[in-house]
């Protein structure tokens, strides 16, 4: 957020820096996604009892990153740019003058 912030330039195909920017959508949505999917898995499909195997895990661990990349392009990308937006309309877009020595 705070390179978005201040415009900073970054390469976009580096998924370290990308994990990093859905890195809020991960936490956010990670408990209640694998909450949610444990208990679909076990009472629905009949599919776990009482662990996990690993498998399962690495394929929900992967789904959990596409939803959260989902909800970082649709929800937090969008929301940030009108608060932006809506920060610079009632408070002044900042200005930037070359200082003269």
């Amino acid at each position: 957020a705070e390179l978005d912030r201040h415009a900073v330039a970054r390469t976009k195909s580096d998924i370290l820096s990308y994990l990093g920017d859905i890195s809020y959508a991960i936490y956010m949505i990670h408990v209640p996604f694998f909450m949610v999917a444990f208990n679909v898995l076990q009472d629905v499909f009949g599919l776990i009892d009482e662990t996990m195997s690993t498998g399962v895990f690495i394929v929900l661990f992967a789904l959990m990153i596409i939803a959260s990349s989902a909800t970082y392009q649709w929800l937090e990308r969008p929301a940030r740019s009108g608060i932006r937006k809506l920060g610079n309309r009632v408070f002044g877009a900042p200005t930037h003058k070359p200082s003269s020595r």
